[in-house]
């Protein structure tokens, strides 16, 4: 999270000042208090934070920045049926904001949710 002034040291303009949180909760209250301004995904803003009636938001113009994410077990995962679900629901779930990007999956590497219980 950038701070939102200047500080000044014998005269001369100093970069802003750079404030970490731990969280998105902990970064929207920091702004919510004044602490500065910060970046958050679309999926994090609700209406239904105490703070969203005290913050402005103000979606990019133009290209928006991106990132890409993925799911990584160990090979020998105990459940892999359970990772298979997990990204069924994460795909149907319509976040906004969250675009699919297709991996290729390796059929080896691929569980089916009729393996089994886990």
């Amino acid at each position: 999270m950038l701070q939102g002034k200047r500080q000044q040291h014998g005269g001369e303009a100093q970069p802003f000042q750079i404030l970490e949180g731990s969280s998105l909760s902990t970064l929207r209250q920091m702004v919510a208090s004044g602490a500065g301004v910060t970046i958050l995904p679309a999926t994090s803003v609700t209406p239904s934070e105490p703070t969203h009636s005290m913050l402005e938001f103000r979606p990019f113009s133009g290209v928006t920045p991106r990132r890409d994410i993925a799911l990584v077990s160990r090979r020998n995962f105990p459940c892999p049926a359970a990772l298979v679900a997990l990204v069924g629901c994460l795909r149907r779930s319509e976040l906004p904001g969250v675009a699919w990007s297709g991996a290729k999956e390796r059929s080896r590497d691929r569980a089916r949710p009729d393996e089994g219980p886990c």
